[in-house]
């Protein structure tokens, strides 16, 4: 995990840290007072995503781009990396889109119209940004 010191904190207290007889850590809390240094972030992400014994990193968005040219790099499924929100940073969101013309066929049971059951098929939970599919 490499977090703000907020986000780190709480997932601390959820127990995925840990730390062991040489005083290594799975985990880097990034400061502002003192400054974490771009490159002792970096390190530390090389380290985490270099270890058999992690499976996913978990890093915050607003220090994922600061160093997205690494991220970018990682291809391997395992660790896996996945940014998460921070309470100092605004969520990035992405609209997902409906993939029409795909739709799913099915027999209806008798209480079910076609029509209902292609659009729920198509676009449950999901925003949709075409017309015909609205709810």
């Amino acid at each position: 995990m490499i977090a703000d010191a907020d986000t780190a904190t709480g997932l601390l207290l959820c127990g995925i840290g840990h730390q062991d007889i040489k005083k290594n850590t799975n985990f880097l809390i990034v400061t502002e007072k003192p400054p974490t240094s771009l490159a002792e972030i970096e390190d530390k992400f090389r380290s985490l995503t270099n270890r058999d014994d992690i499976s996913v990193v978990l890093i915050t968005q607003s220090i994922a781009s600061q160093i997205r040219h690494l991220i970018e790099r990682h291809d391997k499924p395992i660790p896996a990396v996945l940014e998460i929100p921070s309470k100092t940073c605004p969520v990035r969101r992405r609209v997902a889109r409906c993939q029409a013309p795909y739709t799913l066929t099915l027999t209806p049971p008798p209480a079910l119209s076609s029509t209902t059951l292609r659009k729920t098929a198509s676009c449950r939970g999901l925003r949709c940004s075409r017309a015909r599919h609205s709810r």
